[in-house]
């Protein structure tokens, strides 16, 4: 799968249950598009986006695939970290509320949810350094070779 479309769709259906009111698909797409650059420089690749789809084709495979859904991930939930922090400043909403007749309403804590947001966010980090370890120390191909390897220019 070398289109855009396609793998913000899979990252769409599998990681938000197709749930368009967490992000909208293009949004994702959007994203894909435009940080292209990012993966590039993450695993020393020149891979571009031209008309939707990823150049070159044969060699963004899965182990890419992987990463740059990390990264995407990494990103969304530490946006939405953000986002819900600013919120928190910005609001004057209330926690919990009682009533004299001992009834109680209690409102979701916003700074414990940019902090599940801040968790997720993490967690997506540490697995993008994994795979990206792993991308180079098994997939990158030499910059470089030298002495008894080099080919011979004859």
């Amino acid at each position: 799968m070398s289109n855009i479309s396609d793998l913000a769709q899979e990252i769409f259906d599998h990681e938000f249950d197709s749930d368009a009111d967490v992000v909208a698909l293009s949004s994702i797409s959007g994203w894909l598009d435009s940080h292209i650059g990012n993966l590039n420089t993450m695993i020393h690749t020149s891979f571009d986006v031209v008309g939707g789809e990823i150049e070159p084709q044969a060699d963004f495979k899965n182990e890419e695939q992987a990463i740059y859904r990390a990264m995407y991930l990494k990103g969304f939930y530490s946006s939405m970290s953000r986002k819900t922090l600013q919120g928190a400043v910005k609001s004057s909403d209330f926690i919990q509320i009682r009533d004299s007749d001992g009834s109680m309403i209690v409102r979701p804590n916003k700074n414990t949810a940019a902090g599940a947001y801040r968790a997720l966010g993490s967690g997506y980090d540490q697995e993008l350094k994994e795979l990206v370890n792993a991308y180079l120390s098994f997939e990158s191909k030499p910059i470089q070779v030298a002495g008894n390897d080099a080919p011979s220019s004859q």
